[in-house]
């Protein structure tokens, strides 16, 4: 095996098990609505279908995060893909909508176990290198390009084959996964310590004093609202636009091909500078892009603003994991991150409520004027209180 590409197996492994994860959601995205739709019509229960899926992440978060520090990450990941075997038979075979709940509870454990701990295993390894975010970059890269094939490769077989066929298909993306951490990773035997969870309360206050994480945590909030806010918001103006819902597909596929090729390129740049920059350079393009899709009325300039506004994620990305792999311990990371993704599914569930309440008083492009606002403003602030904390250290 070339020496190169051996160096940095751990490293492709870990991006291939983390898009075959992506790809494996993407193919029930387009259909996984319409297929509980045929359980039941009674919107209160599909919406709880979702709703259970979204508090047991929050509950396995807490717990493996913690358990991760005591038996290992690769302990964890490796239940994390046993389950993610299971929870698409439960859904496929679920004769009433209570069945297809409990799968949401698996697919809970599935995503908490695998998707956590593959991201706190590969910062462990890219903490060495010089080209943290570069790598980074990569890593996110792969991962949209695996999200747009899932997403079109779902759709595509479902109308084909009919709805079931690609739930069959997560398993085989999970059956891939476990054959190549079984054939590739490290023992996980080899994977021991001997420290002991922190107190929720000490790690909480560790992120907090941290200037760069606290900036992370900070931050990211705002970063959250707007995965949330384009789904709901992006769809709506669009077929207004247009009268197509075709238009809102070619928006976010010219979205997800820009993240794939500047992912790795914002990465180099955040490297030569610093992840300061590289999130001073993303909220300075979500600040325009928000501006300038709130006031676009046809569809050339909406999907100008629309990649602007993705160019600003591929700076994010690979700035926050820079700050995550420096200033977070290998032992503790698996914790400290599961507290990150409670607090990200925390903030994109109450941005999704707000945008709700906001389009009962204001049309779609009045909000993304106040979302605007809100990122310019919010950024300031975190940028404020991170000096502050900052000169606090010295």
């Amino acid at each position: 095996m070339n020496q190169k590409i051996k160096g940095n197996l751990p490293i492709i492994i870990l991006i291939l098990l983390s898009s075959l994860g992506v790809i494996a959601g993407s193919f029930i995205a387009p259909i996984e609505v319409r297929f509980i739709q045929s359980l039941t019509h009674n919107p209160i229960l599909i919406g709880l279908t979702f709703s259970i899926g979204t508090f047991f992440m929050f509950i396995f978060s807490l717990y493996l995060g913690r358990k991760s520090v005591v038996i290992g990450k690769r302990r964890i990941l490796f239940i994390g893909l046993l389950t993610g075997l299971f929870y698409p038979l439960i859904y496929a075979t679920s004769l009433t909508v209570f069945q297809y709940m409990f799968g949401r509870v698996a697919w809970a454990l599935a995503c908490v176990a695998s998707g956590t701990m593959i991201n706190a295993l590969f910062q462990d390894i890219i903490s060495k290198r010089k080209n943290i975010a570069e790598l980074s970059g990569w890593y996110y890269s792969v991962r949209s390009i695996a999200g747009t094939v899932g997403a079109v490769a779902g759709g595509f077989i479902a109308d084909f084959y009919g709805l079931l066929i690609p739930y069959y298909l997560v398993i085989a993306a999970y059956l891939i996964s476990l054959a190549l951490f079984l054939s590739f990773m490290k023992p996980m035997e080899e994977e021991k310590s001997n420290v002991e969870p922190q107190k929720i309360s000490v790690s909480l206050k560790d992120i907090i004093s941290n200037p760069f994480l606290f900036l992370r945590f900070f931050t990211e909030g705002i970063t959250q609202s707007h995965w949330v806010m384009e789904p709901i918001l992006f769809p709506l103006i669009l077929y207004a636009m247009t009268g197509t819902n075709a238009a809102t597909g070619v928006v976010f596929g010219a979205m997800g091909v820009l993240a794939m090729i500047s992912n790795p390129l914002a990465g180099k740049l955040i490297d030569k500078t610093s992840p300061i920059t590289g999130l001073k350079i993303a909220f300075i393009l979500y600040t325009f892009s928000l501006l300038f899709l709130s006031l676009s009325r046809n569809f050339i300039p909406f999907i100008i603003g629309a990649v602007i506004l993705s160019l600003g994620k591929t700076f994010n990305g690979p700035s926050m994991n820079k700050i995550e792999t420096e200033n977070i311990k290998n032992e503790y990371r698996g914790e400290y991150l599961s507290y990150f993704n409670i607090y990200d599914v925390l903030t994109g569930t109450l941005a999704a409520f707000i945008v709700g309440v906001l389009l009962v008083y204001f049309t779609p492009h009045q909000i993304l004027f106040l979302f605007a606002i809100f990122t310019a403003v919010g950024f300031i602030g975190g940028m404020i209180l991170f000096k502050m904390k900052l000169e606090a250290k010295k």
